[in-house]
């Protein structure tokens, strides 16, 4: 079965209460959860008010945002760019003044040699 059916299936699936994620388009992905509210004939009406169209999941006017099944995939990039966002605000967290213990500092930096290793 082609991709394209298969989302066509999912999307012919799903009812309201249902979380879904929405994939942003652009350079970079990001990801959104979203819980579907409510259904028209031909949308789904996120709890943040934002439309997708049943027919495709795109979002319905401008974009190229789409809505997509929460597979471990999808978990695995959502945890990752949160991740990788703490690590970018790790700066500001030792100019704040708040003191790290130091064996808190050796386990951080262990941990960051033992996964910067080929």
């Amino acid at each position: 079965m082609s991709r394209e059916k298969e989302i066509q299936e999912w999307l012919n699936g799903l009812a309201v209460g249902e979380k879904v994620v929405a994939l942003g388009g652009g350079w970079s992905a990001s990801y959104e959860v979203l819980t579907i509210e409510r259904m028209t004939e031909t949308q789904f009406v996120m709890s943040n008010g934002t439309r997708f169209r049943r027919s495709s999941g795109y979002i319905v006017g401008d974009g190229y945002r789409r809505i997509e099944p929460i597979t471990q995939a999808v978990r695995d990039k959502i945890e990752m760019a949160k991740l990788e966002q703490w690590v970018r605000l790790l700066p500001d967290l030792f100019r704040s003044g708040k003191p790290f213990p130091l064996e808190q500092l050796r386990a951080a930096k262990a941990a960051f040699e033992a996964g910067a290793k080929p």
